[in-house]
């Protein structure tokens, strides 16, 4: 008996809250959260294996993380070949990045490729590049601004996070990290 009237007691309670005609309240930022990036910016002496692990805290949505992300190495700005011979050259890297133009180009053509492993509870993302990267390279992480914009709705203000592009790219997020020099041998790179 004790046991019907608890179902019937929670049943009563969904119908009460299950069936609302009212619109559902857009989601509000959640206090706390915030965006850390490995490895950090400024890193130096990266591992030539080492994944880009977003954390940030809350649930975001893994397809505008996926579609605004972007992993590109220095050497593909400066000495790679360019598949758009209409782009001419791309500059160094603290040149671009206040170039919309450019750094849209370079997502397009140049990102590093790879593959996202999402946590259970979709706050955190792990990108493994398809390859090992360059030795003593330096590489930029991309964020573009609509993935900044879903995690400042999602998160609150972003505006204490460093890493914000410049210029025409002020609304992007942009980190830098230098892999190591793995000329001593070779197996550095993995350790």
């Amino acid at each position: 008996m004790h046991l019907r009237m608890i179902t019937i007691a929670a049943l009563a309670f969904a119908s009460l809250t299950g069936c609302s005609q009212k619109p559902a309240a857009p989601l509000a930022p959640l206090t706390g959260a915030s965006l850390s990036v490995a490895p950090a910016s400024g890193e130096i002496d990266v591992r030539l294996d080492a994944p880009v692990v977003l954390s940030f805290g809350v649930a975001v949505d893994p397809a505008v993380v996926e579609r605004d992300f972007h992993l590109i190495s220095e050497y593909d700005m400066t000495s790679a070949p360019c598949p758009d011979s209409a782009m001419g050259a791309h500059g160094a890297m603290t040149a671009v990045m206040g170039n919309s133009t450019m750094m849209r180009h370079l997502d397009g053509f140049h990102s590093t490729g790879g593959s996202f492993r999402w946590n259970d509870g979709l706050s955190e993302c792990l990108f493994q590049p398809d390859s090992w990267m360059r030795p003593q390279t330096r590489y930029l992480v991309h964020l573009d601004a609509g993935m900044v914009q879903m995690m400042e709705s999602r998160m609150g203000s972003m505006g204490g996070m460093t890493g914000h592009g410049a210029g025409t790219m002020s609304g992007d997020m942009m980190f830098h990290f230098t892999t190591l020099d793995s000329s001593g041998g070779g197996h550095d790179g993995h350790h």
